[in-house]
């Protein structure tokens, strides 16, 4: 199946949330049961990233570009990582980016090689 990506506006936002809670779902699934927890991302959270540019949604290529998939791409420093309590980064000064809540509608299969291939 072939893809589109482009950033997330608001109006993606119910979509979005869609997939989380599925993907949150195969989490529990599979014995997943800390990861994503409570509400996870928020809906703050997730307007945040469409803010600063790091939302991305994924689209089916043909058809009606129905949303199947959501990632956020963080370029440069990541506010998650300023804390790492075991470890460090190798080289804080090599630029790198950091993908978070890669997350996909039901019977939807490549969304994360097109989310790597894309960042």
């Amino acid at each position: 199946m072939l893809f589109s990506i482009r950033h997330s506006t608001p109006n993606d936002l119910p979509a979005m949330q869609e997939m989380y809670a599925h993907s949150k779902s195969i989490m529990r699934a599979d014995g997943n049961m800390l990861q994503w927890s409570g509400e996870y991302p928020t809906k703050e959270q997730l307007l945040d990233d469409i803010l600063h540019g790091h939302s991305f949604v994924i689209e089916e290529a043909a058809g009606a570009h129905l949303a199947v998939g959501t990632f956020a791409f963080i370029l440069g420093k990541d506010p998650t990582y300023n804390s790492i309590e075991e470890g460090k980064w190798t080289d804080d000064d090599v630029p790198y980016g950091t993908i978070h809540r890669l997350a996909c509608a039901p019977k939807t299969h490549g969304i994360a090689a097109a989310c790597f291939h894309f960042c």
